[in-house]
């Protein structure tokens, strides 16, 4: 499938996108990437792009540099992660997992 992959034009990558169960599975692990960074002590912004990297997918790689343009700008981390999800649902999920168990 690469073969019809370019960097311009991700075509294979959009449809990645479009598909439910794919999308998902993107955010997963762009979400697991992202953690282990974080705990790994990488600052906010490299964390975002490297798991943007980690994903292998054109628009998540797109996506994460917003976000880590929003980072670079002063943006707080969940509010820069926006960019990646516009649903809304990710966003939510980092926000809950960032705040204390009390809270939530």
């Amino acid at each position: 499938m690469r073969w019809f992959q370019f960097r311009e034009l991700p075509f294979v990558d959009w449809i990645a996108w479009r598909i439910p169960w794919k999308q998902k599975r993107l955010q997963r692990t762009f979400s697991a990437m992202l953690a282990a960074l974080l705990d790994g002590g990488v600052p906010e912004a490299e964390a975002v792009r490297l798991a943007g990297d980690c994903t292998a997918n054109e628009i998540c790689r797109r996506r994460a540099a917003q976000a880590f343009a929003a980072l670079e700008l002063g943006a707080k981390l969940d509010d820069a992660v926006r960019a990646f999800d516009h649903s809304g649902e990710f966003h939510w999920r980092l926000t809950n997992a960032t705040t204390p168990a009390a809270d939530f």
